[in-house]
């Protein structure tokens, strides 16, 4: 039996499997709420790029080419307000970067530009709950330390905020590609 989502007046449908594909959403809660006049589950979100959760929601993955950053960065939003891991690129945030390292490929990639005894690191954007991390070893890697913390937890490296994101020691050239979850 199909299940009707009114979300923001855009009427979508789907299963209550697919609803309750990620058990901690808010999906998963809407469902235990009453219904409408209509017989549709209310959602106060903007439908604009709703087809996208759909897509999530029903196979665990979902293309955005075309979208500009603006419509990313709503979605990340959207996705995180209903608590469904989104399949979008990790960003990686400028402002909370190590001088030594630089960013490339819309700030989701992270590079290792200069040699360093210190720790090198890189906060992301959005808060992650867990991430993969794929490492560039054509040099001779001594070491990597890769982990996470709070932005209170924050230290000054070299007049700028650094985090243990991504630390670097000597002799590693790094290059970090998460495929993120929040």
């Amino acid at each position: 039996m199909a299940i009707t989502l009114n979300v923001g007046g855009k009427k979508f449908a789907t299963t209550r499997e697919n609803l309750l594909r990620f058990p901690n959403s808010v999906f998963a809660s809407l469902l235990d709420g009453p219904v409408n006049e209509q017989g549709e589950y209310f959602l106060d979100v903007d439908p604009t790029h709703f087809g996208c959760v759909m897509k999530v929601l029903r196979a665990k993955k979902c293309t955005f080419d075309g979208l500009s950053e603006y419509d990313i960065d709503d979605l990340r939003e959207v996705f995180a307000e209903l608590l469904v891991p989104a399949p979008l690129p990790v960003k990686f945030d400028y402002k909370h970067c190590s001088d030594k390292l630089a960013l490339s490929r819309g700030d989701t990639v992270v590079l290792k530009t200069k040699f360093s005894f210190e720790p090198c690191s890189v906060l992301t954007t959005l808060p992650l709950r867990r991430f993969t991390v794929e490492f560039d070893t054509r040099n001779n890697v001594n070491c990597f330390d890769v982990g996470f913390t709070t932005v209170a937890a924050f230290q000054l490296t070299n007049a700028k905020k650094a985090a243990t994101t991504g630390c670097a020691r000597p002799g590693i050239s790094k290059c970090l590609h998460p495929q993120r979850r929040r």
